[in-house]
């Protein structure tokens, strides 16, 4: 049961990050609103969708829906630096420079760790399409 869970999020984590690159905002947020309880014992997957979650509603101009979405998760503290990474791009889409710069910092500060093989590496978090 908790595989299929598991599969369940990473497809719908999958089909989010499909639609954010073809900058279908309602899609991603759509998708995220119809799995987002589902997330517990899923950090990796919960922060990802949150932040892509957060940038559709940034892209969609509600801002206070994203800053909402992201700010219980800048909080937290995380071991990988795909997980600032996702952070800092969420916060540049709601031109929270500070926040996005402290992100990139602790993303750089782990990425030792990561190059020396404690942490796996993961894929890089998407693009925002406007910025191409």
């Amino acid at each position: 049961m908790e595989a299929a869970r598991s599969d369940e999020l990473t497809r719908a984590t999958e089909e989010m990050r499909s639609a954010f690159v073809r900058g279908d905002w309602d899609v991603v947020v759509d998708l995220f609103e119809g799995i987002s309880d589902e997330f517990k014992g899923a950090r990796q997957l919960r922060l990802e969708a949150t932040c892509l979650a957060a940038r559709a509603w940034a892209a969609l101009n509600d801002r206070s829906k994203a800053r909402a979405l992201i700010q219980p998760l800048a909080k937290a503290e995380y071991k990988k630096p795909i997980h600032y990474e996702f952070l800092a791009r969420a916060f540049l889409d709601l031109k929270q420079y500070e926040a996005a710069a402290r992100a990139c910092e602790k993303a750089h500060s782990l990425r030792p760790v990561e190059i020396a093989g404690d942490a796996p590496q993961a894929d890089a978090a998407p693009d925002h399409p406007a910025a191409s």
